[in-house]
């Protein structure tokens, strides 16, 4: 978020924080309570779920305005708008996610419209495609729709710099992982259609011209730049160059500076891996990230301005740089 703020999303205690650079909390909501139940008629369980009556709660990920005004919530039966209080502000209904399925929110730069990821209409689920829905807040309506060609397990949005185009890294699970970019021209969708399905977005480099992705694990097992203007690779650096025989890049990696990168690797058929810092251009592989205490405290989140968040069993840690790499 602007001013070095984070948003931080705690699924199990159902509440948004957000949290300054010394992860000290500025601003706190308790969620409302959604999405509990079995209803035998419009959601789908399996058998075993039936039968043990299992509690059900599923959301996506949500989004917080920059001067915490607004909260737009991706929740399973519908987007809810919320001001910086708790209170509503608009409801947009949709049809209920599928089981293991969920969409995302994202606000425009300046708070005038709300990106959502959602469900397909009844009537359009002859091909089961997520769609993407450009809100206006003023004006608390749907303005315009695109289909995504995708479905959605999962989905994060990437702000580009220029405040007015948003990307969207939707994943398939084991399917398959799809790039859309997306940007509101006078209330109508502008969507155009990134790298095949075997690439994730995780970050675009602050001057705007290019982006990074990361495998899904059936893809080439490549860490690329695409230049952002017709998503042509730039360069790529593959593991099998750089990393060891069993290594592999993993889901996670952004730009720590304008001319670094911070990845994450995982060893084949392993819960472990490493961190490593990557020279941008040319791309070269400077070494590996040693932390305090020796052990990787999970996975890497947001690295920007020599500074990244790492989320594991300890919690949220905020690192930097210790000294200069390479």
């Amino acid at each position: 978020m602007a001013a070095g703020c984070w948003l931080v999303q705690r699924s199990k205690a159902n509440e948004l924080l957000v949290v300054d650079a010394q992860l000290a909390p500025v601003w706190w909501l308790q969620l409302p309570a959604a999405d509990y139940g079995v209803d035998p008629v419009t959601d789908e369980h399996s058998d075993w779920e039936q039968e043990h009556r299992l509690p059900y709660r599923q959301h996506g990920t949500h989004a917080v305005t920059d001067d915490l005004s607004l909260v737009a919530l991706a929740l399973r039966r519908h987007v809810l708008v919320l001001d910086g209080h708790g209170q509503e502000v608009a409801r947009f209904g949709h049809q209920p996610w599928r089981i293991g399925e969920s969409g995302c929110c994202g606000f425009s730069r300046r708070g005038r419209d709300l990106w959502a990821i959602v469900p397909p209409r009844p009537e359009r689920f002859f091909w089961p495609s997520a769609e993407l829905w450009l809100i206006d807040l003023r004006g608390k309506s749907v303005v315009d729709w695109r289909k995504l060609e995708a479905i959605s397990v999962g989905c994060q949005p990437v702000h580009h710099p220029d405040g007015q185009t948003i990307g969207l890294d939707i994943g398939e699970g084991q399917d398959g992982s799809w790039i859309r970019w997306a940007r509101a021209d006078r209330g109508r969708i502008d969507l155009r259609f990134g790298p095949e399905w075997d690439r994730g977005l995780t970050a675009v480099h602050p001057d705007g011209d290019e982006y990074l992705t990361t495998p899904h694990p059936c893809g080439a097992n490549t860490l690329v730049r695409h230049q952002f203007a017709d998503d042509r690779p730039v360069e790529e650096l593959a593991a099998a160059d750089v990393l060891g025989p069993d290594e592999r890049w993993d889901f996670y990696a952004g730009y720590l500076t304008n001319t670094l990168i911070l990845a994450s690797t995982m060893e084949i058929g392993q819960d472990s891996g490493r961190h490593v810092l990557v020279q941008r251009a040319p791309m070269r592989l400077l070494g590996e990230v040693v932390y305090s205490d020796r052990e990787l405290p999970g996975w890497i989140v947001g690295p920007h301005q020599d500074t990244w968040l790492t989320v594991g069993d300890h919690g949220v840690q905020r690192w930097t740089l210790a000294g200069p790499a390479g």
